[in-house]
C-alpha cells in the first residue's frame, strides 16, 4: 500500500501526526508530495490501484479548492476507482452538502 502525503512532513502536527506515525510502524510506503510536479510523477499510482482513500481536506473548507489540492481532487474523482472518505469528501460544502467540484479547479 502507498500513501501519498499532500503535506511536508516536519509540517504534520495533532491528529494527523499521531496518524502517520502509525502509517510508518505499519511499514507502509509513504511518500511526501507537495507540488504539482511531484503529483504529476506519482499520479501514475491512481492506474494500479484498486481503491482510495480520501483523507485530503475535512469538514472545515470554506471556500473553493485550487491549486494541488484542485489538481488531486479532480483526477481522484475522474479515476474510476472506489473511493472512501475518511471524514467527507474533499472538495464538498459540508453545510450545504453539495460539491464544490464545478470549483475545485486547478489554478
Amino acid at each position: 500500500m502507498t500513501v501519498l502525503v499532500l503535506a511536508e512532513f516536519h509540517k504534520i502536527a495533532g491528529d494527523a501526526l499521531v496518524n502517520l506515525e502509525i502509517l510508518r510502524r505499519m511499514g507502509l510506503d509513504i511518500l511526501e508530495v507537495t507540488s504539482e510536479q511531484q503529483w504529476k510523477k506519482q499520479r501514475r499510482l491512481l492506474k494500479d490501484c484498486d481503491f482510495l482513500i480520501d483523507g485530503l481536506l475535512g469538514t472545515g473548507l470554506n471556500s473553493p479548492v485550487r491549486g494541488l489540492y484542485g489538481w488531486v481532487i479532480e483526477e481522484l474523482n475522474r479515476a474510476n476507482k472506489p473511493l472512501t472518505a475518511i471524514d467527507i469528501p474533499s472538495g464538498l460544502n459540508a453545510t450545504r452538502g453539495r460539491s464544490w467540484e464545478s470549483q475545485c479547479k486547478p489554478t
